[in-house]
């Protein structure tokens, strides 16, 4: 009688439809834990331009490869800046230090590089932007009425990102902020000459040499004479 065979059969379907929903919510949770691969990072949901204010709808979630993850990453959960200090940026580019303060030459950094920041009087160094190749020069700490022997520090540093402070103190000349790119063999002297505000940069044209080129150059010392601006 077809009763009584449902009635038969019933125990083992319950059986095959509670194993059947097992299996469905394990593999439904185990897709739900299961760690995305990559490490988190924050990306251009959008393209962005230089001033214009950075909302929740410009940035999404990303999962970089480890070998594409920079070095200067911002954590997920930074404080983002209201608006965008940076020159124009495509969608998708992903949010680093250097990339919020307008470079994108830091987000290249080679191993034997480093980014520094120095502040130096805006009155007395040449017009600045990002991507420029500026010369470094150390002057002693005490010199001749007119001149000072300069030494130069390092060739070819990089201007990652300039912003010069109008709003300095009455009478004070303004103060530009300097992030640049340098070899990490000078980031020493370099950070030196400007804390004790014996530093001062070139412009200079862009190298026509190799990186490797360069860097074997700017380890020889050289003795120039160069007319020192005084106030």
């Amino acid at each position: 009688m077809p009763s009584m065979t449902v009635i038969r059969t019933w125990p083992k379907l319950r059986f095959t439809l509670i194993l059947v929903a097992c299996i469905s919510a394990f593999s439904a949770l185990f897709l739900l834990l299961r760690p995305t691969p990559g490490t988190p990072a924050l990306a251009l949901a959008r393209d962005i331009a230089r001033g214009e204010a950075l909302t929740s709808a410009h940035i999404r979630q990303v999962y970089l490869p480890e070998d594409a993850v920079p070095r200067d990453l911002i954590p997920i959960d930074s404080a983002l800046p209201e608006r965008w200090a940076g020159e124009h940026t495509l969608e998708g580019t992903v949010l680093s230090e250097s990339v919020l303060a307008g470079s994108a030459l830091g987000r290249s950094l080679r191993k034997d590089e480093s980014l520094i920041s120095i502040t130096l009087d805006a009155a007395h160094i040449p017009p600045l932007e990002a991507g420029d190749h500026v010369d470094l020069w150390g002057f002693p700490e005490s010199c001749e009425a007119t001149t000072c022997k300069a030494q130069r520090l390092t060739r070819s540093g990089r201007i990652s990102s300039i912003t010069v402070d109008d709003t300095s103190a009455w009478g004070a000349a303004p103060l530009a902020r300097i992030d640049l790119i340098v070899d990490a063999a000078h980031t020493e002297s370099v950070l030196g000459h400007a804390g004790t505000g014996t530093l001062n940069l070139t412009l200079t044209p862009f190298p026509t040499q190799t990186p490797t080129e360069q860097t074997s150059s700017t380890g020889e010392k050289q003795d120039e004479r160069l007319q020192r601006v005084h106030q």
